[in-house]
Parts: structure tokens; C-alpha cells; sequence
């Protein structure tokens, strides 16, 4: 059994014990130890062992970052990202990281613009030509899944809303 004198100046008993985080020798008082604490040398000690954190990989950058435990379980997609810029650019597509993606994403059958690469971004119906970006892509019979070139028609942002909102046929336009 050890003496251990204290700040107020009283003896108390005292055992030896090894560091919990950094195996060191220490003294730790009983009453302490039968407490459940006097584990840790320093307050140091007792604070690095709290830290829970886990060392990972990014899935981007492949650089090691730490993650605490509790966070882990967060993840959707399983994949794990040291910054945000590193995650969004892991989600842009062409990425490598398709399963991130939404199940809804790359469904879509072709780009209606590249149908007309090449041509001039006109009106076929008005002549509209100054800013190709009002130039929209129209199915003439409807039917979104018909993109065959004949059923493409090109029209201002103007003209195809009155196309679909009846107005053309009701002599409006």
C-alpha cells in the first residue's frame, strides 16, 4: 500500500496503475480507484481516449482523414469523402462514382440538342434566331420516346408554348 500526500495536505492510500491510453506508470488514489476512475495518468490521457475518431481513406483523393465512429453510419452510398468539395465532385457524372448517383440519373435516351449539331439554332416557325439558348427541341407527334430526326422540330420558347398551349390551332398565333 502506497501514502499519497494530497493538496490539503492529508495522506491517503494509493495503489499504482498503468495508463489506460499511454501505459505509463502512475499512482492513483483508492477511493478513486474503487470509484472506476484513476484510470488515466493526466487529463491529457483521459481526453485522447475519448476522442472516438477513425482513420479513413477518401474515396476521391485517397487521402487518410479521421472520422468519428457515431458519423459512420451516416453514409448512404458507403463511400466515404474528406471534404465536401471532394464528395461533390465524386457526384458529377462522368466521376466513376455511379453508384452515388440517383437511381433516376442517366435514364435519359439522348441529348435533343446534339440532334442538331451543326445546324442553326432557328424557329421553324418564326424565324427566331438570336440567343440559340430561347431555341427549344419539339416532338412534333407528342410522344417524348419518338426521337427519330423527322419527329424533331426546332422552336422559340415563344412558339412552342403556344403550340402546346392550343394557342396556334385556336388562330391566336
Amino acid at each position: 500500500m502506497i501514502w499519497k500526500t494530497c493538496k490539503d495536505g492529508r495522506k491517503r492510500q494509493a495503489v499504482n496503475r498503468k495508463c489506460e491510453q499511454c501505459d505509463r506508470p502512475f499512482i492513483a488514489l483508492l477511493g478513486e480507484v474503487k470509484k472506476g476512475r484513476g484510470k488515466f495518468c493526466s487529463s491529457d490521457c483521459f481526453f485522447k481516449s475519448r476522442n472516438c475518431a477513425v482513420e479513413l481513406i477518401c474515396a476521391f483523393c485517397k487521402i487518410a482523414f479521421p472520422r468519428r465512429r457515431s458519423t459512420l453510419k451516416k453514409s448512404k452510398s458507403g463511400l466515404r469523402f474528406c471534404s465536401k468539395k471532394c464528395k461533390g465532385d465524386a457526384q458529377r457524372l462522368g466521376a466513376g462514382f455511379d453508384s452515388m448517383l440517383p437511381p433516376h440519373y442517366g435514364t435519359g435516351k439522348v441529348n435533343y440538342r446534339s440532334k442538331f449539331d451543326g445546324a442553326k439554332m432557328k424557329c421553324a416557325r418564326c424565324g427566331y434566331e438570336e440567343f440559340s439558348c430561347s431555341v427549344e427541341v419539339h416532338h412534333i407527334d407528342g410522344n417524348h420516346n419518338n426521337d427519330v430526326a423527322e419527329n424533331l422540330q426546332l422552336l422559340c420558347a415563344n412558339c412552342h408554348r403556344g403550340w402546346h398551349n392550343n394557342l396556334w390551332r385556336a388562330g391566336v398565333l
